[in-house]
């Protein structure tokens, strides 16, 4: 995250993704004020209603993350807080077996509504264009719960074809 605005840094700025790494960054514009936005992306039941949920002290810096969302038989990932802004900018590390997960999320807003930007950053450049579209899939269920559209209603197989676009975006990128 860019430290003195809090939003994703893109590749190529000092302090994004190093050598073999690469980002992917969504914004969405959310209907609710950042305090309000706040509570679906950083309280157990607020993540809950959209991807999952957490145990554990934040300010002790770690938390044990599940991801409900994926069904019942979802592990528990021990995830690093290394940014917490409340209402601002949270910075979280996670790994998915071999892989690091690096996800910033950075709020800009007022009580009218709030532009949320997501960024992950990951060494496993080829799955990053089925991680997109599962990102995609997430930010369009948080946007469901927060304007008050049934989750239910989205279906991941019906992000299959952003996979495709992803693959064709990535394709023929060099990594640095």
């Amino acid at each position: 995250m860019h430290a003195t605005t809090g939003r994703p840094l893109l590749p190529g700025e000092p302090g994004a993704p190093g050598p073999g790494r690469r980002a992917i960054v969504l914004t969405r514009t959310l209907p609710l004020g950042p305090g309000r936005l706040w509570t679906y992306l950083a309280t157990p039941d607020g993540l809950e209603e959209w991807i999952g949920t957490y145990e554990g002290d934040p300010t002790s810096g770690q938390v044990r993350f599940r991801m409900t969302a994926e069904g019942p038989e979802a592990d528990w990932t021990p995830l690093h807080i290394n940014v917490c802004r409340p209402e601002a900018l949270l910075d979280v590390a996670f790994a998915i077996g071999d892989d690091r997960w690096d996800i910033g999320l950075a709020l800009d807003g007022d009580d009218d509504g709030t532009e949320l930007h997501f960024s992950h950053c990951s060494d496993d450049v080829a799955g990053l264009a089925e991680v997109g579209a599962g990102w995609e899939f997430y930010l369009d269920r948080l946007d469901a719960v927060t304007s008050g559209a049934p989750v239910e209603d989205l279906d991941f197989g019906d992000y299959d074809v952003l996979v495709a676009a992803y693959d064709r975006l990535l394709d023929g990128m060099t990594v640095r």
